[in-house]
Formats: C-alpha cells, structure tokens, sequence
C-alpha cells in the first residue's frame, strides 16, 4: 500500500517550470502557436465558431422617427471536453539518497514524462491541423507542382491559397505552416532563392524570415519535432503538407484560427507537477504530471491545405 511520506500531494511551481524549460524538444515545438491555448474555468463548455456575420452589408440608414435597424449577435457554437493526460515519473530512494549535490534526481526524472506530454500534444495539433478530413479546401499537388521540383512555382501556390481564404473570412492568411521536409525544398527552391538574393548568390541557402517574406506571409512555422517509430529511427511529426492560414495574433475565446486549445487548467497551469509521493511497495517517490485539453477545429474556412507537397 503507497501513502505519503515527507511531502503532501501538491503543485511544484519550480519543478513544473523547470521540467518544461528542460524539455528535450522544446525549441522545436509549435503546437500551441497553430493551436493558441484558450484557458478555460469549466472542463466542458461551448465554444464559438468564427462565421463572416461581422462582414455583413446591411441598410444602416435611419429617417427622423424611425427604428433603428437590429443586429442579432448569434454564432454557431460547438462543446469541447478538456479530456485529462497524465504520467508518472518515479525515482527509488537509493537514487536518491546517493546522488552527488550537483545532480537532482528528482528533476531528472520529472523532465521525461513532461517532454512525452508535449511531443503528445504536438503530435495532436499535427495529425489535426494536417488533416485533409478536417478542412474542405485542400488540393493534393501533381508531381511537377511540388516543391521539390523546379517546374514548381511555390510562391503562386501560396498566393492561390491565400485568395481562396481571404474569400472565406475576409481576411488574409498571414501564416505558412510546413514540415521540416517541405522546408528544405523550399531553401533549395530555385524561385525562392532567385526572390530573396537575386541572380548574384544562387547558391545562397535562406532564412525562415526570408522564405516567409518570399512567399508573402508574415510568419513561417516549420515544424521540426520528431518522434522515435522504431529503434534508430526517427519520424517527422509534421509530415509533408503546407496550410496557410489566418492565426489572429492576439488569441482568444473569438480569435479567428483554425484551431484552438481549449486548455482546462483549475488551480494549475498546464503540465503541471505533483509530488512527491512515496510508494512503500517500491521504496521509491514518484511525481505527477497533468494536462487537460481538448483541441478543436474553430475556423474551417480559415486555413487551405496542400497535401503532398513534396515527393
């Protein structure tokens, strides 16, 4: 039978900071800027879904004594369910109790299960946001329209797909989302870099500042977190598609994305950690790490999605 020991059950501010920071992936994870976080006080709730009713031409003339024209505030919602993640971290107390001063067992350990729950999340965000089942406007490019080939023509591809959404929302795509595969071709694409240095440095590799000025966008987003598939061997999650699409800079409840995280936090922040915990059946401490979340498509038409972008 496991019962406390030493320590209640509580939320490590400094551990759950550290164990995040820490984490192996962390500089390549960008999950939670194509799904900005919307924190939420009830596991379950309704959530809006942007439409174009703000665009409306409507008759705003009035004559002396008469009504005024009305407007009803009324959008399509949807419910989320902030489904619970969680694992453990255990260390015996031998290792503990024989660790140098400079080394923090505790710390250690707590930094696995935290970064598993991040490449999870990001592997979420990825399978939804590469989802041709999710989005209607998608297009699968033929083999001499890929980037990966020089009869390709990748800046008018973008400029496509930003007109088709901006006559969606009424807004323009200001963000290029793209595997690290897709990426590469588009450094060694032989357009991109004829825009960016002209015909003096052909050979010149850009930046991510300099594609994204290239093809027309504000921001590009190159996902390059992997994954182990099998023993030495690692997957891309992001695999090879491009979407572009609109993000409002400033997230929020009514932000226009094509996703949201509906992120349930209670009295703790994400992936926070508790503990320790000591188990008298393997004489070891163990920590928690929990995340509640629900990722849900918000916009359908505010993003358009190429599959199949390289080869």
């Amino acid at each position: 039978m496991s019962s406390t020991k030493h320590a209640d059950l509580h939320i490590d501010a400094a551990l759950t900071s550290y164990a995040q920071e820490y984490a192996s992936q962390r500089p390549n994870l960008i999950a939670s800027l194509i799904a900005p976080e919307v924190p939420v006080a009830k596991q379950s709730d309704t959530y809006w879904i942007h439409d174009g009713s703000n665009f409306e031409l409507v008759q705003t003339g009035r004559a002396p004594g008469a009504q005024y024209g009305e407007v009803k505030w009324a959008k399509s919602t949807d419910t989320y369910f902030a489904n619970g993640h969680g694992l453990k971290a255990i260390v015996p107390d031998e290792d503990m109790k024989n660790a140098d001063p400079a080394v923090d067992p505790a710390r250690d350990a707590i930094a696995v299960p935290v970064d598993q729950m991040l490449l999870a999340y990001e592997y979420e965000v990825a399978a939804l946001a590469f989802s041709t089942a999710a989005f209607t406007q998608t297009s699968a490019l033929a083999a001499a329209d890929r980037w990966d080939a020089d009869t390709s023509d990748p800046v008018d591809a973008v400029d496509d797909a930003k007109a088709t959404v901006r006559g969606a929302i009424g807004r323009e795509p200001n963000t290029l989302v793209i595997g690290y595969d897709v990426f590469r071709a588009l450094q060694k694409h032989a357009g991109v870099r004829k825009i960016v240095f002209g015909l003096n440095a052909p050979e010149a590799i850009p930046t991510e500042a300099q594609i994204a000025q290239a093809l027309g966008v504000d921001r590009l987003l190159v996902g390059r977190a992997v994954y182990q598939s099998a023993a030495n061997t690692f997957t891309n999650i992001w695999g090879k598609f491009a979407s572009i699409a609109y993000i409002d800079p400033s997230p929020g409840s009514k932000a226009i994305t094509p996703l949201k995280t509906f992120a349930w936090t209670g009295e703790s922040p994400r992936f926070a950690t508790r503990g320790p915990v000591w188990d008298d059946d393997t004489s070891s401490w163990k920590w928690y790490v929990d995340d509640y979340r629900d990722v849900k498509k918000t916009s359908l038409y505010a993003a358009y999605l190429y599959s199949t972008v390289v080869s």
